[in-house]
């Protein structure tokens, strides 16, 4: 039956949540352009469509920048005190992949933390490279990986003498950072690159309150969406450049396969704008996000909930982002979803939550009455039995699943479907990742450990989020 064409259903639920204007404790960090370069924020307002434009004279290309591209990544480079920065338009996503695919190929090896996004499992697919991983620290309250401790990578470089490069995330999704600077020593005596996942971290290098920046630490390479953090538009990124280690062509060779030909100029130049308010104003802005998510998290902290901040210690973590208010609710309000449920009908969104924790996040362009209306919201929060989420993300997050086949392998090979009950010991075929925060807790390729299925049908229904997974319906995908 014809289905009518008069309907625009994503236009009517984005025109239906700003209706409703919930306090915005989420990405981006613009939060409604509150938070922009006057300039840009003024010129985007008025003409938004007229700025949507393509290569023209005078407008540069991102391809093969010469004009003011060129310029306004050379400027980036000295902000954020790397030798080279390249614009993205396709996310922290890209950059992860052009590092991927100029560090390693088919059969190399790559080093990485098992707490990596899920982007980085696309770099592994399309560069055909071996993985070789190893264990983030997990904090058991809180159910998450927090950190990579230098000694970890130390060993996993130690079992494998002919890796290219190593790629780890600092900071997590929650704000906590790892030692860079001894995790780029380890790489650098075997004289191998540090690739980092910076994404959530762009705007550390700009307040001194603020963990030590990637690029600051002696990382060969970062990647930071901007956005998420540096007041940027949604799906702009950067990537940095740093040291001897790496191809510099070769990175901008991959760099232009994975990106799109037809780079948004609204996207390239709130990069530019981003840039230039944290260069001359992000320590202004930064130290006053950071103030008002310190009251929040003392006044959250008083309610007797774990809100932790730069005072967390141990598992590798040596700092944290002041403006990620992670709130574990373990023994107050049964799980996360249950608490961000809470808090949206109580007219406040935050970020994300997970079993055991939700995440709110600040930035400086936040209304006080919005974390006035968490911390009220969390006062009223109802009581719920404790189910042990926490021990279940732990135990997924924590394990090392054996490995089978490489995931470039195993993803090219037809799969069938198993009861995921039934799925224990057997080899997956899909990406499992709840979403938020993206980490992967079964790659194709890997073989199923025990205690796996029971986990994640607990979680699935809870109302964890696993895209692209059918977990409950048609089972888990298996070779």
């Amino acid at each position: 039956m014809p289905v009518s064409q008069d309907r625009a259903p994503l236009v009517a639920a984005l025109a239906s949540h700003l209706a409703v204007s919930p306090a915005r404790l989420h990405l981006p960090a613009h939060k409604g352009g509150r938070w922009v370069d006057p300039e840009f924020g003024q010129l985007f307002q008025a003409r938004p469509w007229a700025l949507d434009l393509t290569e023209l004279p005078g407008l540069d290309d991102l391809h093969s920048p010469s004009g003011p591209i060129a310029e306004a990544q050379q400027l980036a480079a000295q902000a954020f005190g790397a030798e080279e920065t390249l614009f993205l338009v396709n996310g922290s996503t890209a950059g992860l992949l052009a590092l991927i695919l100029a560090a390693v190929g088919p059969g190399d090896v790559l080093v990485l933390a098992r707490n990596c996004h899920r982007a980085a499992f696309g770099g592994l697919v399309l560069s055909g490279a071996t993985p070789a991983f190893f264990p983030a620290e997990v904090d058991p309250l809180l159910g998450l990986p927090v950190a990579v401790e230098p000694a970890r990578l130390e060993q996993a470089l130690a079992a494998h003498p002919g890796a290219r490069a190593a790629l780890i995330v600092s900071p997590t999704y929650q704000g906590f950072a790892s030692d860079l600077d001894a995790l780029a020593a380890a790489c650098h005596r075997r004289d191998i690159p540090l690739l980092v996942d910076e994404a959530h971290g762009p705007h550390f290098r700009f307040h001194p309150d603020f963990p030590r920046s990637a690029m600051a630490a002696g990382a060969d390479a970062a990647v930071q969406s901007l956005h998420k953090a540096g007041g940027s538009l949604t799906g702009s990124a950067l990537l940095h450049l740093q040291g001897p280690r790496l191809d510099r062509d070769r990175v901008r060779l991959m760099a232009r396969l994975v990106q799109t030909t037809s780079p948004s100029y609204p996207l390239l130049a709130s990069l530019d704008a981003a840039r230039r308010r944290l260069a001359t104003r992000g320590r202004e802005d930064l130290g006053r996000a950071a103030t008002l998510a310190q009251s929040a998290r003392k006044a959250i902290q008083d309610l007797g909930l774990t809100c932790p901040g730069g005072d967390y210690a141990g598992r590798g973590v040596v700092g944290h982002d002041p403006t990620r208010l992670l709130v574990n609710v373990a023994g107050r309000a049964g799980n996360g979803y249950w608490a961000e449920a809470h808090l949206r009908q109580a007219g406040v969104q935050v970020e994300y939550a997970d079993p055991a924790n939700f995440l709110a996040l600040v930035s400086p362009a936040d209304d006080p009455a919005w974390l006035a209306a968490l911390v009220t919201a969390m006062a009223s929060l109802p009581s719920g039995e404790d189910g042990g989420f926490s021990a279940l993300s732990a135990l997924l997050w924590g394990t090392l699943p054996p490995m089978a086949l490489p995931p470039a392998q195993a993803v090219r090979l037809a799969p069938s479907w198993a009861p995921l009950a039934e799925s224990a010991g057997r080899i997956c075929a899909e990406l499992v990742c709840p979403y938020p925060p993206g980490i992967p807790v079964l790659l194709p390729g890997e073989v199923v450990p025990p205690g796996f299925p029971e986990a994640l049908a607990t979680l699935a229904a809870l109302g964890c989020r696993f895209p692209g997974s059918d977990l409950l319906g048609r089972g888990l995908a298996v070779l």
